[in-house]
Order: C-alpha cells, then sequence, then structure tokens
C-alpha cells in the first residue's frame, strides 16, 4: 500500500484531542533492538508510535530542565541533556534528584505523545544499562 492511502484521518484527530500543533513532519527510526536515544527535548509535538518490539521510555516535564542540565545554549547538543538519568552521578549532577520522570513501556501498537519541550530518553527493551 502506498503511505499517501493510509487514511491518516486518525492523526488529525489525535492531534486535536491533544491540543498538539498540527502535523508538520514524519520521521522514522529504525532500531536493531540495542538502541537508546539520551535524554533530550524536541521543539515539535510528536506521536512515538511502536511498530515492533519493546521500548522503554523516560519522559520529564519542562518545569525539570534545569534539574536535567543541558548543554548550553548554541552547543552543538543543546536540546540534550550532559546528565544521564539511568546512571545518576549526584555528585556532578546534583539536581537530578529533583528531576521526577513518568515512565512508559511501549509495545507493538502503542502510541505515546510527548509534547515539544518534554524531556525524554528512549531505550529499546533489548539495550542494558551495562
Amino acid at each position: 500500500a502506498e503511505l499517501r492511502d493510509l487514511g491518516w484521518a486518525w492523526l488529525h484527530s489525535a492531534c486535536e484531542a491533544a491540543a498538539s500543533q498540527p502535523l508538520q513532519a514524519l520521521q522514522l527510526w529504525a532500531g536493531h533492538g540495542v538502541g537508546m536515544t539520551p535524554c533530550h527535548f524536541d521543539a515539535m509535538d510528536n506521536f512515538l508510535a511502536q511498530l515492533e518490539g519493546r521500548k522503554s521510555v523516560l519522559v520529564y516535564p519542562p518545569h525539570c530542565s534545569f534539574d536535567l542540565y543541558p548543554y548550553p545554549t548554541g552547543h552543538p547538543a543543546d536540546n540534550f541533556a550532559m546528565a544521564d538519568p539511568e546512571r545518576p552521578d549526584l555528585g556532578r549532577w546534583p539536581g537530578l534528584a529533583r528531576a521526577t520522570a513518568l515512565e512508559a513501556e511501549l509495545a507493538p501498537g502503542d502510541v505515546l505523545w510527548l509534547p515539544r519541550y518534554h524531556w525524554h530518553q528512549v531505550r529499546q527493551a533489548g539495550a542494558s544499562g551495562e
């Protein structure tokens, strides 16, 4: 089937229900079961749709920004956290102890809405923190 033939009315409805901005772009991220995306935020709303396998997601609200220690504005990674929520070094990043995440486990068919500027870290279930 062609992508244009899939019937995208559901996505328009989902955007409205989430009070999200209109759809601006589509991106496909494919993994092999062992990947991890470090903690970061996006400037656009996102729908994370899980097609195969499983993912673990940590989501932090924007008010946790300073507790995650973002790279300075203008740095190439200025939408990424310097602190690693999976390996908290509270001696170096003490504010990380105040950052409270919501945790989600995604399975095939699940869709998670990630509002813009919400920090999130995504790990494929086959990946370990080791």
